[in-house]
């Protein structure tokens, strides 16, 4: 860590190089310290040592701009609106709680993970979440519980990026997702088929029933 003026006066050849390296260091250290560098320059880097954070002086050098949040030995970038996004190119992993976090593109400090649900036509499921506002993020998958249009036991299917895919089927299909900050709200269409989509082996639209799949709900705040 080391931080400069980049100022380097005329002074005789031992105080000229150790001068001179001092600003190198500065440079190759992104400025970093506990403290802003003095004097600031416009488009100038810091690393803000006390809190873990990149920035960069703006064009009229009156203020710095955050870039990202050092994290462990990574960077994750930070967005507009406050908050630090790692983003991968898969959004529908169905791995840990953990990694679709990270594909969805934000960092949460609380998660809600559901155990599977039964979907009954025309029923309501009420899920208590737990966590400590309105969630700022809800994610849908069911897994399926028998082997049917395409689907081997134990497959999951993302119902958040899956879209109803032909029309002129029976209508009432689907969910609708409502929720507060207490509780998670799952109501169920009076369709005994859940979705009209593609068959996972043939790709032929087809009827997807309800009582095939168990439905999990992952929420995040």
């Amino acid at each position: 860590m080391a931080q400069h003026d980049y100022n380097i006066g005329d002074q005789n050849g031992f105080d000229f190089l150790v001068d001179l390296n001092n600003a190198l260091s500065a440079i190759v250290t992104n400025n970093a310290g506990s403290f802003e560098p003095n004097p600031t320059f416009a488009h100038m880097l810091w690393f803000d040592t006390n809190n873990d954070l990149m920035k960069v002086r703006n064009e009229a050098n009156s203020a710095w701009v955050i870039v990202a949040k050092k994290d462990g030995s990574g960077w994750i970038p930070y967005q507009p609106d406050n908050r630090y996004a790692h983003r991968s190119n898969n959004l529908s992993d169905l791995g840990s709680a953990a990694t679709a976090r990270a594909n969805l593109g934000v960092v949460f400090s609380k998660e809600y993970q559901s155990t599977g649900q039964t979907m009954i036509a025309g029923g309501l499921l009420t899920l208590a979440h737990g966590l400590p506002a309105d969630p700022k993020l809800i994610r849908l998958y069911a897994i399926a519980t028998a082997a049917a249009d395409g689907f081997s036991i134990g497959d999951k299917l993302d119902l958040t990026a899956t879209v109803n895919a032909f029309t002129g089927q029976p209508l009432s299909m689907g969910l609708t997702v409502t929720f507060d900050s207490t509780n998670i709200y799952i109501k169920n269409g009076i369709n005994p088929y859940l979705w009209c989509i593609p068959n996972k082996s043939t790709g032929y639209d087809t009827d997807l029933q309800r009582a095939d799949f168990d439905l999990y709900v992952e929420a995040y705040a």
